[in-house]
């Protein structure tokens, strides 16, 4: 009597093989993704906050006023400083997940880089239901960065 023996392994088998190593390969991409995003808006409100200090700075040693100019509309920030004695404008444009909220305008004064009176600039990152906001401190005009779930 003749038996036969087959090695190797079933069509299911293989299957059952490719559906595991598939879901181990997604896992880890969704959790990249996230990651690239929250990095993302981290990189963005990082240049937001030294545009803001540069714009202060400029405002001491030059002894002109700056302004730093959100605008909803545009999703954009203005930034109004000087360099070399030189007027110069950067702008910063608010990329999604992130939404600009705020209108007002932050003037610097020229040699102390005081403001007239409390104002922030909003955000609210959409991604993680999240609220970004840079205070300014009448007297020194230093900016503090509160965070809260919406």
């Amino acid at each position: 009597m003749k038996t036969s023996s087959y090695e190797g392994f079933t069509l299911i088998e293989c299957l059952l093989v490719l559906l595991i190593m598939g879901i181990f390969i997604t896992i880890p991409v969704i959790g990249i993704q996230k990651w690239r995003e929250k990095n993302k808006v981290e990189m963005f409100l990082s240049q937001v906050e030294r545009k803001i200090q540069e714009t202060h700075q400029s405002a001491i040693v030059a002894g002109l006023n700056t302004k730093v100019s959100p605008e909803s509309s545009k999703q954009s920030i203005k930034f109004e400083n000087y360099f070399r004695g030189t007027k110069k404008y950067d702008y910063l444009y608010v990329e999604k997940p992130l939404v600009l909220k705020s209108t007002e305008t932050i003037e610097f004064k020229g040699e102390s880089g005081n403001i007239k009176e409390i104002q922030g600039i909003r955000f609210v990152d959409e991604s993680r239901n999240h609220e970004i906001k840079y205070s300014f401190q009448l007297g020194s005009g230093k900016v503090i960065r509160y965070e809260k779930d919406l």
